[in-house]
């Protein structure tokens, strides 16, 4: 294993949300959530910037920008193009909460933003991801928007989504080829699709969930990013045709270095390299196919 460790820094950051109520309309609502994507690329080739956002039915959030080395007043000056454009249909800084700071150090910024966040999300049973990938984004974003709101239109799923840029050559280059799937490559986004529950639900309102992602949510967002493919880290695990999706043009590869190494197979994970060659039975028992 390579570790890498990078000088600690300032980091500039900001967020803001708004809504359906804020924006004055569903229609303006989703014209807002449109412009915001439109304007992702131009945000995240700026050297290491990140942003970390989510989208409901009716509620967007940008819960931060990580933006290393820039300053407050650096971090307004790089969103004001977005700004400008928000506010040709009604939505003002005030409007939408928008508070930009910056913190002396990573571990500062980090325990004042993304931390409190996640302390308290509660971790959806059902959930699965999806890449938006950069040729998504240029070729067809009125579908990636639709994707959006197929997903959200029922209020039983929400999507997190982590926007950055893979490609800067000049931060870091690789150490050596890896098994990452070729899709990081082009991906603009990867979004968690969660559903809506919290403790106390039935499961069974989980098992149906678990049926409407399958059939419904994830084939919606999958049509609107042909070709994206997802983290598999945070993906579903009724995944289908996960080994193009997960491991892309690598996976014949993977699969003989398993074989190599594991020839009997022992080494078994829910679509990890090679499990296609085994079964559950109906006593949930592992068996080899045919």
């Amino acid at each position: 294993m390579t570790v890498r460790v990078f000088e600690d820094g300032p980091v500039g950051s900001a967020n803001f949300f708004f809504n359906a109520a804020s924006a004055g309309s569903e229609k303006a609502y989703w014209d807002a959530v449109g412009i915001f994507h439109n304007h992702l690329p131009a945000l995240v080739d700026q050297s290491g910037i990140v942003l970390s956002y989510s989208v409901s039915k009716d509620t967007f959030i940008l819960y931060t920008m990580t933006a290393p080395n820039r300053t407050e007043s650096e971090v307004v000056a790089i969103l004001n193009p977005l700004f400008s454009e928000l506010e040709t249909i009604g939505l003002s800084l005030q409007t939408m909460a928008f508070n930009a700071s910056e913190s002396p150090t990573y571990s500062a910024y980090y325990s004042g933003s993304l931390e409190p966040v996640l302390a308290v999300s509660p971790i959806s049973p059902v959930a699965g991801d999806r890449f938006i990938s950069r040729g998504n984004m240029a070729s067809n974003p009125a579908g990636i928007l639709k994707g959006f709101q197929d997903v959200t239109a029922s209020g039983n799923f929400t999507l997190a989504c982590t926007a950055l840029n893979v490609n800067k050559s000049h931060i870091v280059r690789p150490v050596a080829h890896n098994s990452a799937s070729p899709a990081w490559q082009d991906a603009l986004a990867t979004c968690i699709i969660g559903s809506v529950w919290s403790w106390g639900q039935s499961w069974d309102l989980v098992l149906e969930q678990q049926q409407q992602f399958e059939q419904r949510v994830l084939p919606a967002f999958e049509a609107a990013t042909p070709g994206a493919g997802a983290y598999a880290n945070e993906a579903n695990f009724a995944q289908r045709d996960w080994q193009a999706t997960f491991y892309g043009e690598n996976y014949p590869r993977l699969k003989e270095l398993k074989a190599r190494y594991d020839p009997k197979g022992i080494l078994y994970g829910v679509n990890s390299v090679g499990s296609e060659g085994w079964e559950l039975d109906k006593a949930g028992r592992l068996c080899r196919v045919g």
